[in-house]
């Protein structure tokens, strides 16, 4: 799950950031907001994989909704890291 990812990326993230003179809290930012992104698949987050079997959806379905979602998460994540932490 994106939770156990997360924990697994911030540490590493904090040191990348640290490393190229960059604000940490920008990359960590961004690594939180990616794990919250996952829109793609009904195996990306507990409430999507709830409602696939319940609400009759087939995989192409969370295809269709969460790829332009997620190039929109993208967009603005970054956008937003950039103009608020600099990085």
């Amino acid at each position: 799950m994106n939770t156990s990812l997360t924990a697994i990326l911030v540490p590493m993230g904090i040191l990348v950031a640290q490393s190229a003179n960059l604000d940490p809290r920008g990359v960590v930012m961004a690594i939180a907001m990616a794990a919250s992104a996952a829109l793609c698949t009904p195996f990306g987050t507990g409430p999507n994989l709830l409602v696939w079997e319940a609400g009759g959806y087939d995989f192409q379905d969370y295809m269709k909704v969460g790829i332009p979602l997620a190039i929109i998460f993208w967009i603005v994540t970054t956008v937003s890291c950039v103009i608020i932490y600099g990085v």
